[in-house]
């Protein structure tokens, strides 16, 4: 089989999946209106493939509840996309600069669903010899202004995170 990756995150469209469809009772992750649950957005790009002729597996990169970032790295490792589904989003540029960083985040409340196809780790050394390392993953947002940046794995905002498999058959 050949591997291949595939933007995911029209992945309810393609599948026909509607706002009529998302059961009230959980959370539609889009941006400012309906969207996908995350069971209907795995079922929708399992079907997607399928009908394709393609396999497809999500491997859940989550632990107690929280976006395991290690598991994450070593899918993204492996050659898969991640899914993320996100309470709230706050997405961040990075401007790297002699000597410091300048982040601009854009954030929304609202539940949504991301592709993540990289990772990114800084740590950051103070005056007082104190460090702190901020764990990112790269993102496309889907959304005006954070069509492409980096979703910091130390919030608390993750809901769900898949590995993407897709596969030719």
């Amino acid at each position: 089989m050949k591997k291949f990756l595939v933007t995911f995150m029209i992945c309810a469209l393609a599948a026909g999946v509607s706002a009529a469809a998302v059961p009230a009772a959980r959370t539609a992750y889009a941006y400012g209106g309906a969207g996908v649950t995350v069971g209907s957005a795995l079922s929708g790009l399992s079907a997607y493939c399928a009908q394709r002729g393609c396999t497809f597996s999500a491997t859940s990169c989550m632990s107690g509840g929280s976006l395991d970032a290690e598991a994450a790295r070593q899918a993204l490792d492996g050659g898969m996309p991640l899914m993320v589904f996100s309470g709230g989003v706050r997405v961040y540029t990075i401007a790297e600069n002699s000597g410091s960083d300048t982040l601009t985040a854009y954030y929304s409340a609202n539940a949504h669903c991301m592709a993540a196809f990289g990772y990114y780790d800084v740590t950051y050394v103070f005056a007082d010899g104190g460090t702190r390392t901020d764990r990112y993953l790269q993102v496309a947002g889907g959304k005006e202004g954070i069509e492409k940046g980096y979703y910091r794995v130390n919030d608390a905002f993750t809901d769900d995170a898949y590995a993407i498999d897709i596969a030719e058959v």
